[in-house]
């Protein structure tokens, strides 16, 4: 017994861990089933609280039927701490995905009238559990590929806005997230709308923290022929790298378009750049003299208005 005690020490095993029931009743922590360790969850104290969750982590893949049930009981508090539960077991949760994607169906007498907040950790929670995970989210609050479409609207960015599900995205992801969007953004056989979807992940799924490896996967989608893409691409960049050269050329170009509305959405985008794109207030002032032209006199006053950068940070914000 000590020998493989010493042995489990070394390879970094948990002592809690030891403690799992392993015979062949129910799953246990310390002596406790995961209904039990649930029923903690109704409890207001949050060290409580955190203690039945890590216990319910320890147990693993076992407990996530009876987290998924928890996700429909009528106490609140047990739908929040089963779901902060699978959100902590990341992919190891996965058998609860189908239940998860369901909720985003859900009305607000089911979920409580928190349920805005809950469906953005139900986000945050699938975004968490690896490629199938983050795939199904990008399923769940899909909106058509038309809704995404920044030529559709006057303001690039409210096209975005217009769909409340575009809302759970925000914060959903983590940096290991970035090379399954990437994956899903570049497949030219997938659903236009996941495209685009994976695209937004990008952008607000990674709050605005993005990698040279999203960039320069953008920069290749904002140098092909899709125009659709071109501008998401180009509206994602001035979120996560606003500093990228190649972005502020596109834009610059995109302002002498003969088209009004490619213009129009050059110059809101410029706009979000500040100081970086203050090279391009000639250009936007001759722009304005055009009767003709509802280019957003917005775009100069943000850009005369905003310090220059050196990289980083979220468009629209002073630093």
């Amino acid at each position: 017994m000590r020998k493989s005690l010493r042995w489990a020490l070394a390879i970094g095993i948990p002592m809690a861990l030891l403690s799992i029931g392993c015979g062949g009743g129910e799953p246990s922590f310390k002596g406790r089933t995961v209904a039990e360790w649930m029923e903690d969850f109704k409890n207001p104290e949050y060290d409580v609280n955190r203690r039945a969750i890590s216990a319910i982590v320890g147990i693993g893949e076992p407990a996530v039927s009876s987290l998924t049930a928890g996700l429909k009981d009528e106490d609140r508090r047990i739908r929040v701490m089963a779901l902060l539960a699978l959100r902590e077991l990341g992919p190891k949760g996965k058998a609860a995905i189908p239940a998860l994607c369901a909720l985003f169906d859900g009305s607000e007498s089911a979920l409580g009238t928190d349920r805005q907040f809950f469906l953005k950790t139900v986000a945050g929670t699938l975004g968490r559990m690896g490629p199938d995970g983050i795939r199904a989210l990008l399923e769940a609050t899909k909106i058509s590929a038309d809704d995404m479409d920044p030529l559709s609207t006057k303001d690039p960015a409210a096209a975005f806005r217009g769909a409340a599900k575009v809302f759970f995205l925000f914060e959903a992801f983590d940096a290991s997230a970035i090379p399954i969007l990437i994956e899903i953004m570049n497949d030219k056989g997938a659903d236009a709308g996941l495209r685009s979807q994976a695209m937004l992940g990008l952008g607000m799924g990674m709050a605005g923290k993005g990698s040279e490896e999203a960039a320069a996967a953008l920069v290749q989608i904002l140098k092909g022929a899709d125009e659709t893409f071109r501008f998401l691409a180009a509206h994602t960049l001035t979120i996560i790298a606003p500093e990228n050269e190649d972005l502020y050329g596109y834009l610059i170009e995109w302002l002498k378009d003969k088209e009004s509305d490619i213009r129009w959405n050059a110059a809101s985008m410029l706009g979000r750049l500040g100081g970086r794109a203050v090279g391009a207030l000639p250009l936007l002032e001759e722009a304005l003299k055009d009767e003709d032209d509802d280019v957003p006199a917005g775009g100069g006053r943000s850009i005369e208005g905003d310090p220059p950068r050196d990289g980083g940070g979220h468009p629209g914000t002073r630093e």
